[in-house]
């Protein structure tokens, strides 16, 4: 690991060669590369994306004033719409500045994909070390960090933390994965989770508005961030 000097065109296989190679405990799929001038370009997008929500939430709470609403009902409903612009705000927050999202490989197989990008001034890459365990925290009552076994499911790791609460949103259970992914699963999927994996049991929020929004949004921000990130490479 440290700081390396690059030359023109370099790209990233050849300063990982420089740097030894991953060790035998590398965790490919939980490994961040961050591109500086992406995070401009980000800011960007997340403030045209911030704005177009925003606006849209401004319409729909104006149009809520010219309907003729009890007064519970309408405080019912600003309360949704102030779930939303809070879901919003919170998604932006969680967006990794300047991450591109790369599927690292060894060496070998590195050299010849599309991951191995040109390297430009400033790029970071994190390689961490494989996990042991998988995280579960939200709406269950005992959060925490569970052994990691394989072919096991969502319900398996919830159910031992000691199984959701009351105001969980079975449903709306989501696993983010190490590489940004994120995947919904609902405390029924039998879709197996992987190590290093977060499952997040999300509460249940009145006016059918759930945390997983963030989620989608989360992905959608990044996606656009992914796609955007070719330019420079």
């Amino acid at each position: 690991p440290g700081t390396y000097a690059i030359t023109k065109n370099e790209r990233l296989s050849s300063v990982l060669e420089r740097a030894g190679g991953f060790s035998e405990n590398a965790f490919l799929p939980g490994s961040i590369f961050i591109r500086q001038s992406v995070k401009k370009q980000q800011e960007c997008v997340k403030n045209d994306f911030l704005s177009t929500g925003e606006e849209a939430l401004l319409r729909e709470e104006a149009g809520l004033l010219g309907e003729k609403l009890l007064p519970e009902e309408l405080m019912k409903r600003q309360q949704v719409l102030s779930n939303k612009k809070e879901l919003l705000r919170l998604s932006m927050d969680k967006v990794l500045k300047g991450r591109i999202a790369l599927k690292l490989a060894r060496l070998e197989r590195l050299k010849n994909s599309r991951d191995n990008i040109i390297l430009c001034n400033g790029d970071s890459v994190f390689i961490p070390k494989t996990p042991v365990s998988v995280t579960v925290m939200g709406e269950v009552n005992n959060p925490g960090d569970i052994l990691y076994h394989s072919h096991k499911c969502v319900r398996y790791y919830v159910t031992a933390v000691g199984g959701i609460t009351k105001r969980a949103d079975k449903s709306g259970i989501y696993v983010i994965k190490p590489d940004g992914r994120v995947e919904n699963k609902g405390f029924w999927g039998y879709n197996m989770v992987g190590c290093g994996d977060i499952i997040v049991v999300p509460p249940e929020i009145e006016g059918r508005v759930s945390f997983k929004e963030i989620a989608a949004t989360i992905y959608q921000l990044a996606a656009t961030i992914a796609v955007m990130s070719n330019v420079f490479k």
